[in-house]
């Protein structure tokens, strides 16, 4: 958590000076292809020895990378091991948000879900903007959230969380649930008092995934297209996903897996 701090305050003061991005990539590497790539550069510097001579040099870099990472709703990391990348040619209305990272939201938000290949039609920032425009519809100042367990279906759920504390003015208290079915979910959702939720899942091998997430009004139903899903697609088609607030008007994400254990 400290260093989680002091990576937030030395950013904090650029922040007012930088342009809001479509996208930042996070190019990630194993530490096998990062020494090659460093063995084949001319003009290797001392910070570049360092980060495998100087002990925990590279581990504390990553950390970082991280934490700026799961704060950026403009974020998309990429695996550069070997992998090329190629981006939709369409020039459909449908293909947003952004310019570099588009989603067909025709395809990916439909039938009661919102739904992708991993890597491919879905990404992790996907998981931030379908959350706070979900927030903003169901004008929710409080949610439950949950997942499957699966590694995808974590970072997904991380940038969900913190998409829905992001939604304007509502302030919204996430309810981390971690790890629950959807029967679990909807018990929590009712012990709340009756709030909207959201379940990430992801079926299927390391080549070919497939991540979901459902979302469900204060009535414990599946989120429809006349309950405020058309809204929500709407609203990312139209590059209206609201913009992370300030701390002051940010809401808060806690732990709540006492409402899973008593399920």
């Amino acid at each position: 958590m400290a260093a989680r701090s002091q990576v937030q305050e030395l950013i904090a003061s650029f922040k007012p000076y930088l342009l809001a991005p479509d996208v930042t990539f996070y190019l990630a590497s194993s530490d096998r292809s990062l020494k090659e790539r460093m063995e084949a550069k001319t003009d290797v510097k001392q910070d570049d020895t360092d980060l495998f001579s100087v002990s925990g040099r590279l581990a504390r870099l990553r950390a970082n990378f991280e934490v700026l990472a799961e704060e950026d709703p403009s974020a998309v990391t990429l695996p550069t091991d070997g992998a090329r990348t190629s981006w939709p040619t369409s020039s459909s209305s449908t293909w947003r948000r952004g310019v570099l990272n588009p989603i067909d939201v025709d395809a990916v938000i439909r039938d009661g879900r919102v739904a992708g290949t991993f890597p491919g039609e879905i990404h992790e920032g996907v998981a931030w903007w379908v959350a706070a425009c979900f927030v903003v519809v169901s004008r929710a100042s409080r949610i439950a959230v949950a997942h499957d367990g699966h590694p995808s279906s974590t970072v997904f759920h991380r940038r969900f969380c913190r998409g829905a504390i992001n939604a304007q003015h509502f302030g919204c208290q996430v309810a981390d649930l971690g790890e629950a079915d959807e029967a679990q979910l909807v018990h929590a959702m009712k012990a709340l008092g009756g709030v909207p939720g959201g379940l990430l899942s992801t079926t299927g091998d390391n080549d070919q995934q497939t991540v979901t997430i459902r979302l469900y009004d204060a009535e414990s139903q599946p989120l429809t297209e006349d309950t405020g899903l058309a809204k929500v697609r709407e609203m990312i088609a139209t590059d209206r996903v609201p913009i992370p607030v300030n701390d002051q008007a940010k809401g808060r994400i806690t732990a709540r897996r006492d409402l899973v254990e008593t399920a």
